[in-house]
């Protein structure tokens, strides 16, 4: 912030906000309840119509989950006309919910925009943009399809959409957090396991020393990062091992984050807290929001990271955000009245590109990039990776069937591959640069 003191302006740094999920166990009497999903419900609608305040053609980024149907729903009682909607389509039934987005635009009686991806607007040039857009690399075409989401929603005359960013992180919709909520660490038994393990959780449980010292715990959102540290570590130059001897990144992440307001009693307040204080800002509103919706001049307005809204939510026991298996219980309870019958107990699915290893097309889109981007002489001129290991990483990745691994794999080829677009782009700036 900026002060006017003594005549002049003074720039300082403090915090002004921050999010502490309450310690207070599960309530037993049911108007105790009642009273916490009735405040939530509250907080959800004030906090979606303040939302709907515009002079421009409002919209809705319509998943087919749970939060933007929310969004949605509330959105089209409050306004005059139902706001239209705009959604994904991926090539992949295992990836698609547009059929669902479609069902609950049909409720609500919602004009529904269907942006249809396929590998060839998933990679090549559109691949390349969404780098420029983002400024940094992303392990999933997510972001690429949100560019071309963003489009679509331009495309239809909208200038604001409701978003449902936020709903997961304050009422724990994650995949993630159901593992360290659970007594037994497991997922859902309807959980896409080939859809998530080795993408947004481990392939098999991780520990950090250093997470498990400072927090009590290795949160299973960061487990598959530090698998893949694990393995992408050896890419590196030999002269850049010598020089990280020692530097260990989640090390980083924890000094970055108070260790005093990540919580000992309750492993859940603690992979909800840290998952706000490092995906939330550098992922969800970075790559897979803002800057990719500003590609086309889109305002996206997240409903849920409304400040009273978060501290309503936070004010909520985790025993009622996650009850008896069902993730975002007290928001399902707070807006079931709202919802198609449909939606009221569908499960949370993250919403994700199909990795490329999921269609041939898709991997020649990808082997294009990698042929482009990935040469020796571009991997030597950046300086971080050896050239032979990257090229020997790749080809037994090609050779990794299994669905869990090649998820892994994915992952760390789209790094790869985005940080020497960054190179080529910000560095050597070889070529015409993307609109």
């Amino acid at each position: 912030m900026v002060e006017f003191r003594d005549g002049r302006l003074v720039k300082r740094e403090r915090q002004y906000w921050d999010i502490t999920f309450t310690e207070e166990p599960e309530p037993q009497s049911a108007a105790a309840i009642r009273g916490t999903v009735e405040a939530v419900q509250h907080a959800v609608i004030d906090a979606t119509v303040v939302r709907t305040e515009t002079d421009a053609k409002l919209g809705v980024y319509l998943s087919g989950g749970l939060d933007s149907a929310v969004a949605l729903g509330v959105a089209a009682a409050a306004c005059q006309a139902v706001p239209e909607a705009v959604t994904i389509a991926f090539d992949h039934s295992d990836y698609d919910e547009s059929a669902v987005a479609q069902q609950i635009a049909g409720f609500y009686g919602a004009r529904l925009h269907l942006c249809k991806t396929s590998p060839d607007t998933l990679y090549g040039a559109s691949y390349v943009r969404a780098v420029w857009h983002s400024e940094r690399n992303f392990y999933n075409t997510l972001g690429v399809a949100k560019m071309h989401l963003s489009a679509a929603a331009r495309a239809a005359g909208l200038r604001a959409v409701l978003t449902g960013e936020g709903s997961d992180e304050i009422f724990a919709g994650y995949p993630a957090f159901h593992l360290d909520a659970s007594l037994d660490g497991a997922l859902p038994a309807d959980a896409a396991r080939d859809v998530l393990a080795g993408s947004v959780v481990a392939r098999a449980p991780v520990r950090h020393e250093v997470l498990d010292a400072r927090w009590g715990f290795t949160p299973a959102w960061l487990q598959p990062w530090v698998a893949v540290w694990r393995q992408t570590q050896p890419l590196l130059r030999t002269n850049l091992l010598k020089e990280l001897d020692g530097y260990d990144p989640f090390v980083a992440i924890a000094d970055a984050v108070d260790a005093t307001r990540v919580s000992r009693a309750s492993r859940l307040n603690a992979a909800q807290y840290t998952w706000a204080k490092v995906m939330l800002e550098s992922q969800i509103l970075n790559w897979g929001g803002d800057r990719v919706d500003m590609a086309h001049a889109i305002e996206s307005r997240p409903v849920f990271l409304d400040h009273v809204l978060a501290e309503t939510a936070a004010r909520v026991p985790a025993g009622l955000r996650i009850r008896q298996g069902t993730e975002k219980w007290v928001l399902r309870e707070a807006v079931g009245g709202l919802l198609p019958e449909f939606m009221r107990a569908k499960r949370k699915f993250p919403l994700l590109a199909p990795p490329a290893f999921r269609a041939p097309a898709a991997m020649r889109e990808r082997d294009a990039l990698i042929e482009r981007f990935l040469t020796p002489d571009t991997i030597d001129a950046v300086g971080i990776c050896d050239p032979a290991r990257v090229r020997a990483f790749v080809d037994a990745a090609r050779l990794r069937t299994a669905t869990d691994v090649a998820n892994e794999d994915d992952k760390v080829i789209n790094h790869l591959v985005g940080l020497h677009i960054l190179w080529d782009l910000f560095v050597n700036q070889s070529g015409e640069r993307p609109s």
